[in-house]
């Protein structure tokens, strides 16, 4: 039976007038390493966050091939973004899933 999934996702952070802990990094790679199981081939991510007037914008991109998702979220926890991004783009991967596979 063929493995579903790619090997690994690419995770790049972009950050702007913020800085993420290093906890809030292991968060969203756990996180966004859910999403590997959707995609065959070679993954890309970059999970931008940027914090303005109290409140964090995270937007996550995600390129697997010729698809390109992305979501974004502004709240005032930057985590609660991150979780919110990833259902998102884990809804759009349903939706899209003739395209992707």
């Amino acid at each position: 039976m063929a493995q579903r999934g790619c090997e690994s996702m690419n995770l790049t952070f972009i950050e702007r007038k913020t800085q993420l802990g290093p906890e809030t990094r292991r968060y969203a790679e756990k996180k966004a390493a859910k999403l590997q199981k959707y995609f065959k081939d070679e993954c890309e991510a970059a999970l931008k966050v940027s914090f303005e007037r109290g409140i964090y914008t995270v937007e996550l991109t995600v390129v697997a091939g010729h698809v390109v998702l992305r979501a974004q979220e502004k709240s005032g926890d930057e985590t609660a973004a991150i979780d919110v991004v990833i259902g998102v783009i884990e809804r759009q991967i349903e939706k899209n899933k003739s395209r992707i596979d």
